[in-house]
């Protein structure tokens, strides 16, 4: 039983960019997520995990060996409903537990950020209930994430994003303020 409101109302949380796909230094595309979006009464947030690994699935080609890297931004957005980071943390394991359990080799990166330091526990916590072979594959970076936080700028500094691939990450997310 999912309990779901209205299901033609859940927030377009996950995106691979607009016309032209968000692509990392690497070459590989970037899926961005964006929790901050996630409505919990519209439906469970483990609902909105299942949802991002169906539009994954769809969205990649079945015949190609493609890798990607899953961004996700914890950050808050203008008039989303904003849960704190703290409580999305349950929403991050069920995603990376969902792609892990669908497409295991399909995930080269998963990158969640910012996350403040205050759920450092609760990471520690959740890591234990996802694979090892997944929690190697997943890098937090620690920060403020408000409607107003920037991109932790050590993304690109990892040689993961260069200054255009950032903005068009910002401005994505901008755009979807309401």
């Amino acid at each position: 039983d999912l309990n779901l409101k209205d299901p033609g109302t859940l927030p377009r949380i996950v995106r691979f960019g607009d016309v032209i796909d968000l692509k990392a230094l690497d070459g590989r595309r970037i899926v961005q997520v964006l929790p901050g979006m996630l409505d919990k009464t519209v439906a469970p947030q483990d609902f909105y995990s299942l949802c991002v690994a169906i539009y994954l699935d769809f969205k990649l080609d079945r015949e190609s060996n493609e890798t990607i890297h899953v961004f996700v931004d914890l950050r808050a957005g203008k008039n989303w409903p904003n849960a704190a980071p703290t409580v999305l943390m349950p929403f991050v394991k069920d995603l990376t537990n969902q792609l892990a359990d669908n497409m295991p080799e399909r995930m080269i990166s998963t990158i969640v950020y910012p996350v403040p330091s205050l759920a450092k526990p609760i990471w520690a916590l959740f890591k234990g209930f996802i694979p090892s072979k997944i929690v190697n594959k997943i890098k937090v970076l620690w920060g403020p994430s408000g409607v107003k936080s920037p991109i932790p700028k050590t993304m690109m500094k990892d040689g993961i994003l260069d200054e255009h691939t950032l903005e068009q990450i910002e401005n994505y997310r901008v755009d979807e303020f309401l």
